[in-house]
């Protein structure tokens, strides 16, 4: 892996401290543990070519992503008891992202569950683009 540049690395710097602060909400609205596993420089490395308006805002672009994400988790698990026992009892976190060929499947975004956590995945094509439509699909997981 090539060096990140250093605006990458404040980027990432300043995003890893906001992303912890979504964690901690979910936390707090569930009553869980969960924990975030993110390669932010293997992300910049991913999108440095193709998207480098956004590769250089990596840490940010991952805040635009959770920030929403926390909302909609927290929404889901207080519309009903059992959404928020679902996501207690067969989530552990969110490993990062997964980033898949155009094409690949309907719509910007989406989640798998993987070993008990939640990954983020979006198309080469659409990084950073509608962040706010994920976990939409949240309940089709369980």
């Amino acid at each position: 892996m090539s060096k990140v540049p250093l605006a990458v690395r404040k980027s990432i710097k300043l995003a890893e401290v906001n992303n912890e602060e979504h964690i901690e909400r979910i936390n707090s609205a569930l009553g869980t543990k969960w924990t975030l596993e993110l390669d932010y420089a293997a992300l910049y490395e991913q999108f440095k070519d193709s998207r480098p308006d956004y590769a250089e805002q990596v840490g940010e672009v991952t805040n635009w992503y959770l920030d929403p994400f926390a909302d909609k988790i927290i929404s889901f698990s207080q519309k009903d008891e059992l959404n928020k026992e679902a996501l207690v009892e067969e989530v552990k976190g969110i490993k990062g992202f997964k980033v898949v060929p155009p094409g690949s499947f309907e719509g910007y975004n989406k989640l798998e569950l993987e070993d008990g956590k939640l990954v983020i995945v979006i198309k080469e094509d659409t990084f950073a683009v509608n962040v706010d439509q994920l976990g939409e699909d949240l309940e089709s997981l369980f």
